[in-house]
């Protein structure tokens, strides 16, 4: 089991081209179930509250987590998805 303090200090790798997609900003939780639905990794800004972009990666999506880093397994989209405002 593991915290969100300790997810945010573990780098998202993609395992489909080995990029480095940043660390974890945030988790999206269903309410109902208390089930973890996607990890929120900020683009482009090692701090999420200067970040304008994000990647939006399903819970699913995860193949591993290591001490260090999270495996992902994620068809990237040419360039994150903006936040919505």
């Amino acid at each position: 089991m593991h915290k969100l303090t300790e997810l945010r200090c573990k780098e998202v790798i993609n395992t489909r081209n080995g990029e480095r997609l940043g660390f974890v900003g945030d988790l999206r939780i269903e309410c109902d179930s208390g089930r973890i639905v996607d990890v929120i990794v900020p683009a482009g800004s090692p701090l999420p509250f200067f970040s304008r972009e994000e990647y939006v990666i399903p819970w699913c999506a995860i193949e591993k987590i290591g001490e260090d880093a999270i495996l992902v397994n994620y068809d990237c989209p040419p360039k994150p998805r903006r936040k919505r405002r």
